[in-house]
This record gives C-alpha cells, structure tokens and sequence, in this order.
C-alpha cells in the first residue's frame, strides 16, 4: 500500500476532486509496473457512473466517463 497527497490547481467539485484523484492512482500504478489492480473506492455514486449504472448530470462531470 502507497500512501499519497495530491494537489489540484484548479477548483473543482467534490466529485470531480474523487475523480481526479482515482485517476492519479491509477496512472501511478501504470508507471509502477502495475499490471493488475484491485480498486478500493468509498464513493459509491462514483463506482455506479463508472460502471454505467449511473448518469452523469453536470457536462463537466461527464468528461471523465
């Protein structure tokens, strides 16, 4: 398990800083020579838009689907 900060320099939503984040993780993975990953996530809205299981509202937060 790595532990990691990251700071944005832009505003964001809450969601949109959850997004931002999963997807630092995951491409610090990729460059760590990660192949296969389980993903932990607390954010259930944001696991059910990522499956498809949820719509996006707002324009910007469809932009990471």
């Amino acid at each position: 398990m790595i532990k990691q900060s990251v700071k944005h320099c832009f505003d964001a939503s809450n969601k949109e800083a959850e997004y931002e984040a999963l997807i630092v993780g995951l491409n610090n993975s990729l460059l760590m020579g990660g192949k296969r990953l389980q993903v932990y996530y607390d954010s259930k809205l944001v696991i059910n838009q990522l499956k498809g299981e949820h719509a996006a509202r707002n324009y910007r937060t469809t932009a990471y689907m």
